[in-house]
């Protein structure tokens, strides 16, 4: 699906669990990911019936939510085995699509939902694992991380347990064969999906269609190194960039 008017703008603008890997024979790569939701969606008349269904959980893996220093051909030893440490958080200050992020966060179109990076091997499909993103888990991420320590003698306070509301349930799958691939695969579940008042009867099926009560996403196309990559959908969309950080060349000398 063709990026909305609006978001080219912004493309143009920011332009200007341990798994264990082989820590050599392979090029590494850092993945940087910003999702983003439409504040006032253009369906364009589409309905959504029946939910979709969530993407794959087997074969997927969860970051590892301490962030480390990432892994540079620039950094003094970083060539080592030990310092090689697939699917870790990236610190912040290395995001390179800050400015993604905070053009569309200024923009009343859209709303970010998600901004992290990661560094990974890259792997044959048959090797490869698909990074999980769940907005659930990075919720509570930071909440313990806001959490403060009483005072000695001090009763902590244990507040009522909400459960967190599912806004996304994704996976990120990178690839490499001859060229990079990249799969995504996104459920999203907006507040509100617009949809009829009524069941409507299917025509050629006798059972009743319901309203989906969210919307996903499956992609999956042939990257460049550096590029940034869109994937689009009526209701959400992805910004990803996928950057190599050390050839196998490198890693084996």
């Amino acid at each position: 699906m063709p990026a909305s008017p609006g978001f080219a703008t912004v493309i143009l603008y920011c332009a200007l669990a341990v798994f264990t890997v082989p820590a050599h024979a392979e090029d590494w790569y850092r993945v940087e990911l910003v999702l983003f939701e439409y504040t006032e969606p253009d369906a364009g008349g589409e309905w959504w019936y029946e939910n979709p269904g969530l993407p794959a959980r087997d074969q997927t893996i969860g970051l590892i939510m301490e962030t480390a220093d990432p892994v540079s051909a620039d950094s003094p030893g970083a060539l080592e085995a030990e310092d090689l440490k697939p699917y870790v958080v990236l610190p912040g200050q290395e995001y390179r699509l800050a400015g993604v992020r905070r053009v569309l966060a200024s923009s009343r179109e859209y709303r970010p939902l998600l901004h992290v990076a990661w560094q990974q091997p890259g792997l044959d499909a048959r090797n490869v694992r698909a990074v999980h993103l769940d907005n659930t888990r990075f919720e509570r991420k930071a909440a313990e991380q806001l959490e403060v320590e009483p005072e000695p003698g001090e009763v902590r306070e244990e507040p009522e347990y909400t459960p967190p509301v599912k806004v996304f349930d994704g996976t990120v799958r990178l690839r490499k064969s001859r060229f990079l691939h990249l799969d995504v695969d996104f459920a999203y579940f907006p507040d509100t999906l617009q949809q009829p008042d009524l069941e409507m009867p299917a025509q050629a099926a006798g059972h009743r269609r319901f309203p989906a009560d969210y919307v996903r996403l499956t992609e999956s196309r042939r990257i460049r190194p550096d590029n940034l990559n869109y994937f689009d959908h009526p209701l959400f969309g992805l910004v990803v960039q996928v950057s190599k950080i050390i050839s196998a060349d490198d890693a084996d000398e």
